[in-house]
């Protein structure tokens, strides 16, 4: 007998710097809780993270539609263009150092967590409402 079954992390993002100096670092720190409160301390529920740029014309928001999203980071790969991803053991959470681009403009990053993923190396997203999404604007 088969069963199956979906994961749903409780998705924690710390307050983070917004507007951010372009060509800095952004730290982005989250942490993830299972249903019952517990913490989950795992680099591999982050399956992807990508930014996604669209010049600032008013408010920042976290649409991606018709967007082409830049990898952060993947397991396979690693973190990119001077990033790091890391665990920070005493507070049990996540913490990914962007090295954003000295473009301004608006940013959303959007997180793919094991939550949602199939099996495989493409780890195709199954419920688009499950990832996660901030907008980070540069200056």
């Amino acid at each position: 007998m088969t069963k199956n079954y979906l994961v749903v992390y409780n998705f924690i993002l710390a307050p983070y710097k917004n507007p951010a100096n372009g060509g800095s670092a952004v730290p982005l720190t989250w942490q993830l809780k299972d249903a019952n409160g517990g913490l989950i301390v795992d680099m591999s529920s982050l399956i992807r993270l990508k930014s996604y740029y669209r010049p600032t014309n008013g408010a920042c928001t976290t649409d991606t539609t018709g967007l082409e999203g830049v990898p952060l980071y993947s397991p396979a790969t690693g973190a990119t263009g001077g990033s790091d991803f890391r665990i920070i053991q005493s507070s049990s959470s996540y913490r990914f150092n962007w090295a954003s681009p000295s473009v301004a403009g608006c940013y959303t990053i959007e997180w793919q967590l094991k939550d949602n993923s199939g099996s495989g190396p493409e780890h195709v997203v199954l419920n688009q409402n499950l990832l996660k999404r901030a907008s980070v604007e540069l200056k």
